[in-house]
């Protein structure tokens, strides 16, 4: 389980004082550009998953968004999401209007590209969802909850020994970073969430952390690689 900044093991932990920047990763080659982006089970359109495991260390990320965001995200006829995969050089997918993943209402946000794309296409998303929510007289919103899907079999490296690493991650981004726990995954899903919250740059940051170490563990080409169908999953309770 996580374990936070104080020793507890809930996942949550105290956020400090200094704020990093995102990871200033070299960016050696463009990710590949998708189509409309809202495509059933998030399957490529040719079969393909470019970003898992590629030789170019491109990677695919997986988060939640609320149905509401993702219509905002695609825009009228797709125009959003092609602009945003333009300036990002990050493939963005969507699950379709009724696919939500288990035990949620959310739908499923696939990122692809290497890691300076996926933050650039996921800063993109989060200003223009926070500048809605603005427009609407939500006063004060500056930032909004970051739910990333990680398979379990990584999470041990995200967390490290003794919730050292997922420390580390709380001490360099000042974001709050919470591991959901393993009794609250939905029978049949491998997967868990971790929901970053902070400021703005807080939350790019702890996600570059998150991603990179993720990155990192040889099983994950494979979990990234793997089609993402939760169709079959039943309900269960929502995660929290």
């Amino acid at each position: 389980e996580a374990v936070g900044k104080n020793g507890e093991p809930d996942g949550l932990s105290t956020p400090q004082a200094t704020v990093g920047m995102p990871v200033n990763l070299d960016d050696d080659g463009a990710g590949r550009r998708g189509g409309s982006g809202d495509l059933e089970n998030l399957d490529d359109a040719d079969g393909s998953n470019p970003g898992a495991g590629s030789s170019d260390n491109r990677c695919t990320v997986k988060f939640l968004l609320s149905n509401a965001a993702a219509g905002s995200v695609i825009g009228k006829s797709g125009a959003t999401i092609t602009e945003f995969q333009q300036q990002s050089n990050a493939r963005i997918q969507l699950s379709r209007a009724r696919e939500f993943f288990p035990g949620t209402s959310d739908r499923i946000l696939v990122l692809t590209g290497s890691v300076n794309s996926i933050l650039t296409a996921l800063h993109l998303i989060l200003s223009k969802l926070l500048a809605e929510e603005s427009s609407t007289g939500a006063a004060g919103v500056t930032s909004m909850p970051v739910k990333l899907v990680v398979p379990n079999a990584v999470c041990g490296g995200i967390i490290g020994k003794g919730g050292a690493t997922i420390r580390s991650f709380v001490d360099d981004s000042g974001a709050q970073i919470k591991i959901s726990s393993q009794d609250a995954t939905p029978v049949g899903v491998t997967d868990r969430i971790i929901t970053v919250t902070g400021t703005l740059e807080q939350q790019l940051r702890a996600v570059a952390l998150t991603v990179t170490k993720m990155a990192e563990d040889p099983s994950y080409p494979m979990y990234a690689a793997m089609p993402i169908n939760y169709s079959a999953v039943g309900p269960a309770s929502p995660y929290g």
